[in-house]
């Protein structure tokens, strides 16, 4: 099965080849119908190949118009600075757990290189998971009866329903659904 750049989805999968993939960006890169539309050229060459053929595979997608590119499984700093040095920014750097721990390396030190965009698709779900987790083994152990003091979710409710924009998206739902029975009015007697 490919990915949207035509690249193979299994690690051990071979690639589609440089040309394809360009042409397929090429493509893609066309049919943007709005300038501040970004389309992120990646490439996962750096686990299944080689790091020259993922600099090969970017520089492709850099020549056929990408306005970021994302050569995933870049982790150490050596291999973020010869990515920036051989391809030049706008970049896209997704970190390993734990965001930039580790790596000796700052937000700033990155965006001087030309990583414009920096994300952890990690770390956020691993740390939910762990709430989520004790959360139903307190529950599980008696749903909660055993523990000695309530909760108190109120400002965190708030907070997520501020985040998410509920009374928006209520106003939209009260626009545009049809009333139900208990808001309909009664019909004549």
């Amino acid at each position: 099965m490919r990915n949207a750049s035509g690249e193979q989805n299994s690690e051990s999968a071979s690639f589609a080849s440089k040309e394809r993939n360009s042409a397929e960006a090429r493509a893609a890169f066309a049919a943007r119908r709005a300038r501040d539309f970004v389309i992120i050229a990646r490439t996962n060459a750096m686990r299944a190949s080689t790091m020259d053929d993922a600099l090969r595979r970017g520089e492709a997608y850099r020549n056929a118009g990408a306005d970021v590119l994302l050569l995933s499984m870049a982790h150490t700093p050596e291999q973020l600075r010869a990515i920036a040095e051989r391809l030049g920014g706008p970049l896209m750097y997704l970190t390993g757990r734990g965001g930039l721990a580790g790596t000796g390396m700052t937000l700033q030190d990155l965006g001087h290189l030309g990583y414009k965009i920096v994300a952890d698709p990690s770390t956020p779900l691993l740390a939910a998971y762990a709430a989520w987790k004790k959360v139903y083994e307190d529950l599980a152990d008696g749903f909660g009866a055993t523990l000695t003091a309530k909760a108190d979710w109120t400002r965190l409710e708030k907070d997520m329903l501020a985040v998410i924009e509920l009374e928006r998206l209520l106003a939209v739902e009260r626009a545009t659904v049809e009333p139900g029975p208990a808001t309909r009015p009664a019909p004549p007697a």
